[in-house]
């Protein structure tokens, strides 16, 4: 299914001056996507804006421009009332220019009216040929009895009537928060801040996922126009439906919502106080920094309210995070865009920035080549107290320098010091740390050790300063056990090992709080549609 809303914050992370967004509205002049078609380079926006009644954007095939791909992109119904002004969006961003991508309206017989739509067709010629093939079709489809009861057979939504919902409007709330419906309404969430998500969970349970429900997945909105939608459409108005808030500590501060909760027994007001009295829902991304930050377990829900998002591009050019250091506090989110490759955000140490860190934050691999939309994946900030450190553990990207960190200091393990690490091996930076200790000191140089020998001669830094190294390198094991260089002595046989960093990447941690591609290790880069409908997975229900 099609991820459009999912990943909207992609194109901030290419350059405004370089990326273009285009608008295409669905269904605003007739059955038509105005323009049908663009030409569109990767980093481009594709908005589509939906009108009255009820139509789709759905992935095909120029062969086949009426027939969904098989597991392909897929917006699902857009139902949009006649009186409705705000107009729900869906969006995608271009990672590839050379292969078209082709959609059409899979609203009873509108594709085989010519509602289709193309990015990058070859050439106006085949984007005619995509067209003939849609009015082809008319001859086989299957006629609608009128144009009144066809839409309603089809989709009974389009029946129903549009309920408005406004999440993190002001706070961490739904404005509003609890709803009466109808089979057949459509309650239309739109994300004003923050990256929120609209989870189904039970009364009993407020702040657990119901096995088998709803979900929006994450849907970070901070700077992104226009704001991101969510579609929920009920079909059974018999028993009341129970949502909340899942990032962060969200439920627990109160952020849920109901559609046809009772008045009494249980009601909106006692999920909600059933919420507020929950334990805290073990967040990946309160997990992911836990080890350090659980003194603290509430500190990401007051944080949370107030936090920004920080945009990073990973493999943008090259083996690199843009930017590669990030000053962040409490509850700001970082929303890594992957637009090339297939790198990780994976957590490691300063002492050892090329080795996972155990129980630490790791996104998984996440296959960008080719696809259409870029996957991301969100890292919430729980502790601002000390750095954190990041690395792609694919093949030699973090021994190349590809590394990340949030609150670098600027004197000391600096973001440049880490860099240098990652790029020579512990063992270099472990004796180059002791070479500055021993040269300030005024008696270790007489008392070299057989140790030491090896030390420096696997570390091609050591030859560069022959009289310094190898002196340095020995007292600092031996005679200072109890200075802080000390304990990055016990990783120095890895210094080696960071050679070929990675081989012992371990299995994937998936502490992923938020991730819009759920699924990022099954992303496949495979051929043109399938390329894009991997990517698209998860687009809404």
């Amino acid at each position: 299914m099609l991820a459009f809303a999912r990943f909207v914050l992609a194109s901030s992370l290419i350059s405004s001056t370089l990326a273009t967004v285009f608008t295409v509205t669905v269904g605003k002049d007739g059955l038509k996507f105005t323009p049908d078609s663009v030409n569109a380079n990767p980093g481009d926006e594709v908005i589509f804006e939906f009108y009255p009644k009820n139509h789709t954007v759905t992935q095909s095939t120029l062969k086949d421009p009426c027939t969904a791909v098989p597991a392909g992109g897929d917006s699902g119904f857009m139902p949009v009332a006649a009186t409705a002004t705000a107009r729900p969006t869906k969006r995608i961003v271009v990672a590839d220019s050379t292969t078209p991508l082709w959609f059409y309206c899979k609203q009873a017989d509108h594709c085989s009216k010519g509602m289709v739509f193309a990015i990058n067709p070859k050439s106006a010629e085949q984007m005619s040929e995509y067209r003939a093939n849609a009015l082809a079709t008319a001859a086989t489809a299957p006629k609608p009895a009128g144009t009144t009861p066809s839409p309603a057979t089809t989709t009974p939504p389009a029946a129903g009537k549009v309920i408005p919902v406004s999440v993190g409007d002001g706070g961490l709330t739904f404005t509003p928060e609890q709803v009466v419906a109808a089979v057949g309404d459509t309650i239309q969430l739109t994300f004003k801040s923050g990256a929120h998500t609209f989870t189904q969970s039970a009364f009993s349970d407020p702040c657990d996922p119901l096995a088998g429900g709803v979900d929006s997945g994450a849907k970070p909105a901070a700077g992104v126009t226009p704001s991101p939608t969510f579609n929920f459409t009920v079909t059974d108005a018999s028993k009341p439906l129970w949502f909340y808030c899942k990032t962060g500590n969200h439920c627990k501060t109160g952020m849920v919502f109901s559609i046809n909760a009772p008045a009494t027994g249980n009601t909106h007001e006692a999920f909600k106080a059933l919420a507020k009295s929950a334990a805290p829902a073990p967040g990946p991304a309160a997990s992911s920094t836990s080890a350090s930050a659980s003194p603290t377990p509430s500190a990401p829900s007051g944080g949370a309210a107030t936090g920004k998002e920080i945009a990073v591009a990973v493999g943008q050019g090259g083996l690199t995070f843009t930017p590669p250091a990030v000053t962040a506090v409490v509850g700001d989110t970082i929303v890594l865009s992957f637009l090339s490759g297939a790198h990780t955000f994976t957590q490691s140490t300063f002492a050892d920035p090329c080795d996972p860190l155990a129980g630490g934050v790791d996104s998984g691999a996440m296959p960008a080549a080719g696809l259409a939309v870029a996957p991301t994946f969100n890292y919430t900030v729980t502790d601002a107290s000390k750095p954190l450190w990041f690395y792609c553990k694919t093949g030699t990207h973090c021994k190349s320098g590809m590394v990340f960190s949030i609150n670098a200091p600027a004197t000391g393990n600096t973001h440049e010091k880490f860099v240098e690490t990652a790029k020579n091996g512990p063992a270099a930076n472990a004796s180059a740390s002791a070479s500055q200790s021993a040269s300030s000191s005024s008696t270790p140089a007489p008392v070299p050790t057989p140790n030491s020998t090896p030390e420096g001669s696997s570390t091609p830094s050591a030859p560069s300063t022959p009289s310094t190294p190898s002196t340095p390198s020995t007292p600092s094991t031996p005679s200072t056990p109890s200075t802080p260089s000390t304990p990055s002595t016990p990783s120095t046989p890895e210094g080696p090992s960071a050679s070929t960093p990675a081989a012992p990447n371990g299995t994937n941690v998936a502490q992923t709080n938020t991730t819009p591609g759920s699924g990022a290790s099954g992303l496949a880069a495979s051929t043109s549609s399938v390329l894009f409908a991997a990517v698209l997975v998860g687009l809404l229900l």
